[in-house]
């Protein structure tokens, strides 16, 4: 069996004292845990062969059949320069502010934090996986102008489908909490399966994929899928149930909660407007079980694919329910994180704006009786607004999969015998959940604000990345990065 192997070429650049330079390239052992550095192609293959019984051949002499690359997309590496210090230490300098960093963590963490880029270094754990997407935008100085204001009375959290959403929330400074749908694509109908089970089965997948072109490893499931991390170790389930129970912490002290709760969601089909009462009303007795003396629940959901940018569009009967429309999106702003930046800082204008029920109501303002309506068109205010274009760019990877498994196959789940303290805690939700009687109407949005008790918290209180001080060597290597899997690109154009 033939199978590929990535090796590092390395580029060293010296300066000499005459003024000169040099160059010597060399490449690195892609054995794990060895990393010797050879200067051409067969003392590496001899070097694999003696020490690690690694046969290495190079790809024009391999013959056999070559997997295509999916849609044949271009390498987009980072050349990062390390300095070599007079006394010998290295420093590695940020490509976009030329900061000089200890260590590949700190660099990474900084790139995250300050540019909003998420970078992984060949062979190395971190990068790619949520931890890093988690600090992108965190520390930037681009924020939505009423930040401060939507932070002290709004919640804001993000019910996908995909990553964009979160993404987005980021880099308006409002994605504070890290909870279960930020890195994951999920269906409106998984959605409301997870508020009705207590996330009991989220970790429940159907098929593991191997996307080799993009370094992603794929679990995927019939209403959700992980992309961005192996659900299949146990600390990285770990983490997520962690966000899980910090969901569930949400829902069952909302009531004694001083900022009320904006849900963001953008459709991964456009035909899920069918049910976007049923998200509303799990969501409604997820967070309030029915009692009337509870900060608001709000929920606004995107449409994506369609003509011009519309929105707010009112629910007759939900004041807490609107609707966005907006254009496909591009891959720009999509690596820009700046996918759904639009329909949120709208939301949150419309939120702020009528504290006492639902989202604020404007003169002229569009309304619809359900979503069916918004997705079949209709009248409003005597004028008829046409169907809406059919979308399902979220069901599709991009990279020739599908996001989620077809209906009915067998699901193994990854985390059986998941600790007490989820159990207890997922056990609580569900009793409050039986326990309410109160249908959902209108009312589930009114009520009074308790006083303020405390604040959804970040997962991790993150130090500032370690930044070098000293003089830079004329000695220079060059070191690529490689990109962590393009999260954003071709979800908008399905193949």
């Amino acid at each position: 069996m033939v199978s590929s192997v990535k090796i590092v070429r390395r580029t060293y650049r010296y300066l000499h004292p005459d003024g000169s330079t040099s160059c010597q390239t060399v490449l690195q052992c892609p054995h794990q845990g060895c990393g010797i550095e050879l200067e051409d192609f067969q003392g590496l293959v001899s070097h694999a062969l003696e020490q690690h019984d690694l046969k290495l051949l190079s790809s024009k002499s391999w013959t056999g059949e070559i997997p295509q690359t999916i849609n044949n997309l271009p390498s987009t590496s980072q050349k990062v320069t390390r300095l070599r210090l007079p006394e010998g230490e290295i420093r590695l300098v940020c490509p976009d502010c030329q900061r000089h960093f200890l260590d590949e963590a700190s660099l990474l963490e900084h790139i995250a934090a300050i540019h909003g880029r998420a970078l992984s270094v060949p062979g190395s754990r971190f990068g790619g996986q949520s931890d890093q997407l988690d600090l992108l935008h965190s520390c930037s100085e681009e924020k939505h102008p009423r930040c401060d204001e939507i932070l002290e009375h709004l919640q804001l959290v993000s019910l996908g489908s995909f990553c964009g959403m979160k993404l987005s929330m980021q880099r308006l400074c409002l994605g504070t909490a890290h909870l279960p749908f930020d890195w994951i694509r999920s269906t409106q109908a998984g959605v409301e399966r997870f508020l009705k089970t207590g996330f009991s089965e989220f970790f429940c997948v159907a098929r593991k994929l191997e996307i080799k072109s993009a370094a992603l490893t794929v679990h995927r499931g019939e209403h959700h899928s992980f992309w961005h991390d192996d659900v299949g170790q146990a600390v990285v389930r770990d983490k997520l149930r962690r966000r899980i129970l910090r969901f569930l912490d949400l829902a069952n002290g909302f009531r004694t909660q001083s900022r009320d709760v904006l849900f963001l969601r953008s459709c991964a089909c456009s035909s899920e407007l069918h049910h976007a009462e049923d998200l509303y009303a799990a969501l409604a007795q997820c967070f309030t079980s029915g009692h009337e003396n509870s900060p608001r629940v709000l929920l606004a959901i995107i449409v994506d694919g369609q003509v011009q940018r519309q929105g707010p569009i009112r629910h007759a009967s939900l004041p807490g329910l609107v609707f966005f429309t907006q254009e496909q999106l591009s891959e720009e702003d999509g690596a820009d994180s700046q996918a759904y930046c639009w329909a949120i800082g709208a939301a949150c204008d419309a939120a702020l704006w009528d504290c006492a029920q639902g989202f604020a109501v404007q003169p002229g303002q569009r309304v619809v009786k359900s979503g069916t309506e918004l997705a079949d068109g209709g009248y409003c205010g005597g004028e008829w607004y046409p169907p809406l274009q059919f979308c399902e760019a979220g069901l599709h990877s991009g990279y020739g999969v599908s996001c989620f498994e077809a209906p009915g196959a067998a699901h193994l789940d990854l985390d059986a015998d998941r600790g007490r303290d989820m159990d207890t805690r997922a056990s609580e939700h569900k009793n409050m959940l039986l326990t309410a009687t109160s249908s959902v109407q209108s009312e589930c949005c009114k009520g009074t604000r308790p006083p303020r008790t405390r604040n959804l918290n970040s997962e991790e209180q993150r130090k500032p990345p370690k930044q070098a001080q000293g003089p830079e060597d004329p000695k220079i290597l060059n070191w690529n990065l490689e990109p962590t899997a393009r999260r954003n690109r071709n979800r908008y154009s399905p193949k």
